[in-house]
Order: C-alpha cells, then structure tokens, then sequence
C-alpha cells in the first residue's frame, strides 16, 4: 500500500534532478513512424524485459512484428506537483507494442507499449523518467520539427563507443534518421477530428497501408484509447550498491500518458524510411530485427496535442531480503 510507504525526502530549496511528477507536456508535435521488425526478435526482447524477471508470473506478448519510432518537439515541460519552472523538451522513443497477461489471472490482460529505448535531450526529464516510471532513459540531442516540410527529417544524436573496449572513446554519432528516401509529392491527409466514434476514420485512412496483423494491432490500441490514455509499460530498476550484477529494487511498472487536448493529426505521405547506424554499443536494428536500413515506414501520424504523464501502477515487485 502506498500509505504504508516512508515519505520521500525533499530538501526545499534544493534544485533537485527528480521532480514529482505528474510531467505536463505542453505545445506537443509528436511524429510516429510505424516500421517492420522481427517478431520473434521482439518477442524475445520484451521476454527478458517482462516476462523473465517475474520468473513468469506476467506473460508478455509481441502480436506483430511492428516497431514505432516516436519524436516529440515539445514548447514546455513542467510539473503541477513541483511547480519551480518549465523547460523546452525533446524525446525519441522507440516502442513496441505489446500484450501482458497475468499467469495467476488470465482475465488479467493489459494493451500498450514497451519502450527499450528512451532519449531526452535534458537531465531532469531523464532522472525523473529513471527514478518515477522506470523509463530505460539516456541523454540525447532530438532533432524534429514543429510542422511537415519538403525538407522534412527527424534525427537523434547520441554518445557511443566503437568498437566496445576500455581503449574506446566515446563519441557522439547520428545514431537514428527519418527522413524521405525517394520523392515525396503528397501532402499529409487530414485526419478529421478525434472523438472516440470517430477513431474507426484512423483505421480506415490507415487499412491500406499497414499488414492485416499490424492493422488489427492498431485497432485495439485505438479502442484503448477511448479515455484517451495510453499505457507505458516498464522494467524499474536499481543496481545493489554491493554487488552491482544485482537489483536492489526490480518492478514492473505502468506508466499512463494521459491525452489532454489533441489540435490535429495527419496521416503522412509515403516514402519515408528509418535508418538505425549501427555502433557497437548500441545495437538498436540488431535487437529489433530491423534488416534493411534505411528500413520503409508502413506509416507515419503526425499530431499536435498536449498530454500529461501521471501515476501509474506497479504490477509486480521482487522480493529483496532483508
């Protein structure tokens, strides 16, 4: 029980890296691109994420080969709980999206997405997603605009080590691009409106573009979007600060991001594509099972909305001695 819990110690006055949340998020343009992936891969990726951990106690389930990446441009971000001040926020998100089910209760079946890769382009963005949902975050430099153009490319740069040996040093390389890989002539299609009778319209603009697996994907995930909420699931942990090999604290956590206000989205034109470099310590195409690089975007949604990230829930907690 949370009541049951000692209070987190605050020192005020103090500029502190791990802010309360809720995290507000405002001013948001968000690009998701849905591209091919192993499934078996992804499958075995999010098993040592979920399923292992829990000795099996909470299955986990890839129903497609599909990855997204996602780039947010974000004007503010800030925290009602903590009101100090807001910053400018970028992220890319790399999800896949999944089914959990709970061995001891069947009938215990949750939809969303599970995020291997999270990077923010600032520390106390990457410290609060660590500390309070368990994000697997790291620091980054997120390129994305703010509206759709003829020269249109989302990017990340990030720090890597290549080859991986104590004589490498690091270097900050262009590690993901989206960005046209022939002509692109067609504007985005307007996606008209949002209510939850109208999110049969985002299937249908989609149907024909995405696989008939991936498509019936989407259209649970819409349905779970009726109260406009999307859950996060993550592996929340801490290394023991005596043996480092171990956790000290080991969760399996839900992270919900609740859609205030959507302004717009368009469905984007074809011929996008994904390219992942490929570094020795960051082997992001290998572990999805992304083959062909730059690898073709089934689809891509552009949107400007507002949203919040507010508490979640643990699912499963591992036993720590005393």
């Amino acid at each position: 029980m949370t009541s049951s819990l000692p209070l987190y110690v605050d020192i005020e006055g103090r500029n502190d890296a791990s802010v309360m949340p809720p995290g507000v998020f405002c001013g948001t343009s968000s690009w998701t691109f849905a591209v091919c992936a192993d499934r078996d891969k992804l499958q075995a990726l999010a098993q040592r994420l979920i399923s292992d951990p829990t000795g099996g106690e909470w299955q986990v389930c890839v129903p497609a080969g599909l990855v997204l990446m996602i780039f947010f441009n974000e004007d503010s971000l800030n925290s009602p709980a903590q009101p100090i001040g807001w910053t400018p926020n970028q992220e890319f998100v790399c999800s896949i999206p999944v089914l959990l089910q709970s061995k001891s209760d069947p009938l215990k079946v949750h939809i969303g997405l599970l995020p291997p890769w999270v990077y923010i382009d600032n520390a106390r963005g990457m410290v609060t997603g660590r500390e309070s949902w368990g994000y697997f975050k790291n620091l980054g430099t997120i390129s994305a605009p703010k509206e759709w153009s003829s020269d249109f490319c989302c990017s990340l740069d990030t720090l890597t080590f290549t080859p991986v040996a104590p004589s490498t040093e690091g270097e900050v390389t262009r590690l993901v691009t989206v960005e046209p890989i022939y002509e692109v002539t067609d504007p985005p299609t307007h996606i008209p409106g949002l209510p939850p009778a109208q999110h049969a319209t985002i299937v249908e603009l989609l149907r024909r573009h995405v696989e008939e697996d991936a498509l019936e994907l989407f259209e649970k995930a819409v349905m779970a979007l009726e109260p406009f909420a999307i859950t996060v699931f993550n592996l929340k942990q801490f290394r023991d600060v005596t043996d480092p090999t171990r956790a000290c604290f080991q969760a399996i956590t839900t992270s919900p991001l609740q859609v205030t206000k959507i302004e717009s989205m368009h469905l984007l034109p074809q011929g996008l594509g994904v390219t992942i470099e490929a570094c020795g310590s960051e082997q992001m195409a290998q572990l999805l099972g992304i083959c062909d690089c730059p690898a073709k975007v089934l689809f891509g949604i552009g949107a400007e909305l507002e949203y919040s990230a507010i508490s979640g829930a643990t699912l499963w907690q591992a036993r720590t001695g005393c």
